[in-house]
């Protein structure tokens, strides 16, 4: 019995041992980054979006598209948690409307706040979390209002 109980402790031993990979791959979870808001009230999610961050130059550039609008914030003054002032010579954000003919949108009133940067690991890097709004608007005096922004994104660093 003592036999028994021992062949089938070291057969379980050697299958644990090479069932197990060092190298796992890392299937990022869907829905873990995001970037929504609502424009003039209508909810807006957008399907593509990027940071892009250059830390010897402390700017961050934040990049949002959808079929109907692209969504940039430039912060000039990037230094990870904070509020920022997008209405500045520093920091501005634009929205661009994909309808025909494009027309863009500058914020003269609004704020990003980022909540949260936090290293999530080598396999999904690092995150920045926060939310924004602002009033832009456009050459003619057109108006657009973007309200309960949130987004969370992975940093990608120059």
């Amino acid at each position: 019995m003592k036999n028994i109980f021992l062949k089938a402790s070291l057969f379980y031993l050697i299958l644990f041992t090479f069932s197990c990979s060092s190298e796992t791959d890392y299937i990022e979870p869907t829905g873990l980054y995001f970037v929504k808001t609502k424009i003039d009230g209508v909810s807006t999610n957008f399907e593509d979006f990027t940071i892009l961050v250059t830390n010897a130059r402390q700017t961050a550039v934040i990049t949002a598209t959808n079929s109907n609008y692209k969504l940039v914030i430039n912060l000039s003054n990037y230094t990870k948690v904070g509020e920022y002032d997008l209405a500045t010579a520093q920091n501005s954000a634009i929205l661009i409307d994909n309808q025909t003919p494009a027309n863009t949108f500058s914020a003269y009133e609004g704020k990003l706040i980022i909540t949260k940067v936090t290293d999530r690991g080598a396999k999904l890097g690092t995150a920045l979390d926060g939310t924004f709004n602002f009033k832009a608007e456009d050459q003619n005096g057109t108006e657009k209002e973007l309200t309960e922004g949130s987004l969370s994104l992975k940093v990608t660093e120059l």
